[in-house]
């Protein structure tokens, strides 16, 4: 099912920069980009090549140093060409599609973990 808006979300999603990487048919090689925020149910993210609207991808999430990193498919459920600093860039809505349990537990202790880390500091 593809994403429908943010009122439509199941699960939390956590303003994050972790580091992702995306591998597509449309692109040449394994693609770095930055992540905005991150959920059980999938990431937003910033490319600098264009991907392709509702094209399977996969993906490699590495949330923390010595932490094992998540692999998994997920579809490309909305791309919006921006703009930054006059370069060309892409926010890219990624959805999972075949994420593991051990791997949706990992997502969910990141998030709770960061989100007690940001109370204590208020």
């Amino acid at each position: 099912m593809a994403w429908q808006g943010f009122n439509e979300r199941k699960f939390i999603r956590l303003d994050a920069d972790v580091d992702a990487y995306i591998t597509a048919k449309e692109l040449d090689s394994k693609l770095k980009v930055e992540t905005k925020n991150i959920g059980q149910g999938g990431i937003c993210a910033i490319s600098d090549k264009k991907t392709g609207l509702f094209e399977k991808v996969s993906i490699q999430i590495d949330l923390e140093t010595g932490v094992e990193s998540i692999f998994c498919d997920a579809a490309v459920v909305w791309e919006i060409k921006t703009f930054e600093y006059g370069k060309e860039k892409y926010d890219i809505g990624l959805e999972f599609i075949d994420l593991k349990d051990k791997d949706t537990v990992l997502i969910e202790k990141f998030i709770e973990e960061t989100l007690a880390k940001q109370s204590e500091e208020i």
